[in-house]
């Protein structure tokens, strides 16, 4: 199974992204193909509507790529942090790049890491309607983390 994995993080030290390589192991496990979207290492221009309908068109090399890696997918992992109580804007801006049935019939798994466990889970209630609306089958349980689920050393690292 070919899985794409997007980052909705642009933090160096996410724990976001801590999560997403701790669910990637789990999935190598099961021999599952990982192809990676890092919006930090890879970031995408900001969504221009001219292109909507059109997405191989977009002048931008980046946004053409990302397209592809979702178009091949057989399921995708969205990961985002917790940004004032929903998922990040890097991933917003990410989504909105794709065409109205980009996720067509693909599973689509949720992940995210919050302050609290609390709050830990809005980034992944908030996506649930936007991969309905791009007509993927959000899996029913999602990963979620808090800052109290990672170790640190005695320097600050994760």
């Amino acid at each position: 199974m070919n899985i794409t994995i997007i980052f909705g993080s642009v933090r160096q030290s996410s724990l976001t992204r801590t999560l997403a390589h701790c669910l990637a192991d789990c999935l190598l496990m099961r021999d599952a193909s990982l192809n990676w979207v890092d919006l930090r290492e890879q970031p995408l221009s900001i969504v221009d509507p001219d292109y909507h309908s059109h997405v191989e068109d977009n002048p931008s090399a980046a946004v053409r790529q990302f397209i592809k890696k979702i178009a091949a997918a057989d399921g995708v992992i969205l990961a985002s942090p917790l940004y004032q109580g929903s998922y990040s804007g890097v991933l917003k801006n990410a989504l909105d790049h794709l065409t109205y049935d980009a996720f067509l019939r693909k599973p689509i798994g949720l992940i995210s890491h919050g302050s609290t466990v609390q709050k830990c889970a809005q980034p992944c209630e908030h996506l649930l309607p936007v991969v309905r609306t791009l007509y993927g089958y959000p899996l029913q349980c999602q990963v979620t983390s808090a800052k109290q689920d990672f170790a640190s050393d005695d320097e600050g690292r994760t």
